[in-house]
């Protein structure tokens, strides 16, 4: 005995159906006319014992196990209130029959070559290498299509054996699934082997490189094709234009002069590299004859003055103590003081301590060299050199030319 209760919802049936089992399954099936979401729930007592769900579907099938002779009251929800049929079988069978375009193996659809889908419900459109394909989709439908060529259109003239691009576009958003069939293969051990070249959306124009999974024939005229699937996800209703082409993966104009002036600026900011490199080079260099000039010890220097003895009752200007309790020296400037004062002074300071008299002239022009050395330092002192060298013959011959106007005279 088949009872059934039906309690509409919105968009939902909810049905309690009351029986006795008398084959092994239970088959519910639902057909809609618009690509909908589609859920199939059955409760036993208020508990989910089994569900199907599917995304933007037309059919939706579920089986659910029966226990032979018993007795059964199901709560059956089904998601859109559309075309259902409840009934009992005995085995499992694919669903509508494959559609009549397939062979049911195991319960499951094995789609002639043109047709796609769990029940092969998708009829494949296939084309040899066209460059633009015109659709027309409603919400959540999908469209599949199979792109072929021979290996000759998608391999480089150069005979180098190098893959060419795809440049894949659509004048509007659209989903994306690419696959790359390979030759003796068919498209379900393509996907099974998930050679996936692009799974996205795509609203313009993109570049697919397919080389990871392109294997090489000893024949050119074997066939390669590009499995698409198409999906608008977007919009009511939508006519696309797609277009393919092949492009060689060769640079292009615009990228060479890229290429060009990326290396003319990486050239530019190497040469600034090496010159801050060596004027840094050159400054610590110049620091440290600095250093070493600037530290050159004052006692040398201060050893070099006479050793005077002071008048007495005179006081040393540094430390404003009587000299003649210790040892003086006298400065070029005729000034005298403890010689360990002067020392100290002229560690500090290049001055006489009273009248300012630069002690270290010929230190002082030294370190004004060392300042404004440069790069052209090499040069002017090989040029000193030269010009150290013509001096004698410089002098002979003034010599010669003196001794020739005497001999004239006398």
């Amino acid at each position: 005995m088949n009872l059934g209760y039906l309690f509409l919802l919105v968009g939902v049936q909810c049905i309690l159906y009351q029986f006795n089992a008398t084959n092994q399954y239970l088959l519910v099936e639902n057909e809609a006319e618009e690509w909908v979401q589609m859920k199939i729930q059955i409760y036993e007592h208020n508990v989910k014992q089994s569900e199907a769900i599917e995304n933007y579907e037309k059919y939706l099938q579920l089986y659910y196990k029966l226990k032979l002779g018993s007795y059964y009251e199901l709560e059956i929800v089904i998601i859109p209130e559309t075309n259902f049929k409840i009934q009992q079988i005995n085995q499992k069978v694919c669903p509508k029959q494959c559609s009549k375009n397939g062979n049911c193996i195991n319960n499951s659809c094995q789609c002639y070559e043109s047709f796609f889908g769990s029940r092969c419900q998708f009829e494949i459109e296939s084309y040899y290498n066209i460059q633009q394909y015109n659709i027309e989709l409603h919400q959540f439908e999908t469209s599949y299509l199979l792109l072929q060529y021979q290996q000759s259109d998608l391999i480089n003239d150069q005979g180098q054996r190098q893959t060419k691009n795809m440049i894949l576009s659509s004048n509007h958003a659209i989903e994306i699934q690419l696959y790359l069939v390979l030759p003796y293969q068919n498209i379900s051990t393509s996907i099974q082997n998930q050679n996936i070249l692009y799974n996205n959306s795509l609203n313009g124009s993109t570049t697919i490189d397919f080389s990871p999974f392109y294997q090489s024939y000893s024949s050119s005229q074997v066939s390669y094709s590009f499995f698409f699937i198409f999906t608008n996800n977007y919009t009511n209703q939508e006519r696309y234009s797609m277009t393919f082409d092949l492009k060689s993966q060769e640079i292009t104009f615009q990228d060479f002069i890229l290429v060009t002036i990326l290396s003319v600026v990486a050239f530019i900011i190497l040469l600034i590299v090496i010159f801050i490199v060596r004027r840094r080079c050159q400054y610590i260099q110049i620091s440290k004859l600095k250093y070493s000039i600037d530290h050159q010890p004052k006692m040398d220097i201060v050893g070099q003055l006479a050793i005077v003895t002071p008048a007495k009752d005179e006081e040393c200007i540094v430390c404003l103590d009587l000299l003649e309790n210790q040892q003086c020296r006298q400065t070029s400037c005729k000034h005298i003081f403890h010689e360990q004062c002067l020392n100290e002074w002229l560690q500090k300071q290049q001055t006489c301590p009273l009248c300012r008299e630069n002690l270290f002239e010929e230190e002082g022009a030294q370190i004004m060299k060392v300042r404004n050395l440069s790069s052209s330092s090499i040069v002017a002192g090989q040029f000193s050199i030269i010009q150290s060298e013509r001096q004698p013959i410089q002098q002979i011959i003034l010599s010669r030319s003196m001794n020739n106007r005497l001999a004239a005279f006398q």
